[in-house]
């Protein structure tokens, strides 16, 4: 799998498990994101910091 599906199905994993936050973006936990990624995702961080740096997530620490 190339880094293009993965951000792919980690786009897709928050859109599907997380909620819409007060600035009309999806969020999702990282809990919940790692736990129902982990079969389809080998490299969740490695996959979030690619998502980033191509601009496609944006995450915040709270």
């Amino acid at each position: 799998m190339n880094t293009s599906e993965e951000i792919a199905i980690l786009i897709g994993a928050i859109k599907e498990y997380g909620s819409i936050n007060s600035e009309g973006k999806h969020s999702v936990s990282y809990g919940i994101l790692f736990d129902k990624t982990a079969n389809t995702l080998e490299a969740l961080n490695g996959t979030l910091r690619a998502a980033k740096r191509q601009k496609k997530v944006r995450h915040t620490f709270i």
